[in-house]
């Protein structure tokens, strides 16, 4: 059994006055979706990738972590309740890339455990080499 975990992209414009909000895609992972795995490697491909809007950030993503049959999907936009133990989300407001982490250990009344740049997410999770 492994850290499932489920990862939305969402692209926010303004549009006649409003901002409006478009669930482009989620990415479903059966392994290691926990926040010092998926969550960095996630905040890393953002920081070092090249990409024009969200849609070539979010295939940006999903191409660096497919390795092969299984573990990495494509399944329904905002799609939930598929045993995942964590859920990311990723937001392009305005041309600016955030992330938020929650911990799913109630279903009903996930955990936020991180929401910001890719950047702070890295500086939280990521560990000094001893």
């Amino acid at each position: 059994m492994g850290t499932r975990s489920l990862t939305t992209f969402i692209e926010t414009e303004v549009k006649n006055g409003r901002r409006k909000s478009y669930k482009l895609a989620t990415m479903y992972k059966q392994f290691d979706g926990h926040p010092e795995s998926l969550g960095l490697d996630i905040a890393q491909i953002i920081r070092e990738s090249q990409y024009w809007g969200m849609s070539c950030l979010a295939a940006t993503i999903i191409a660096k972590l497919k390795k092969g049959p299984g573990n990495v999907r494509l399944v329904m936009p905002g799609a939930k309740d598929m045993g995942e133990e964590f859920t990311y989300t990723i937001i392009d407001k305005d041309g600016k890339i955030t992330m938020s982490c929650y911990a799913n250990i109630d279903i009903q009344k996930p955990k936020l455990v991180f929401s910001g740049t890719p950047k702070d997410f890295i500086s939280k999770y990521s560990y000094a080499e001893l």
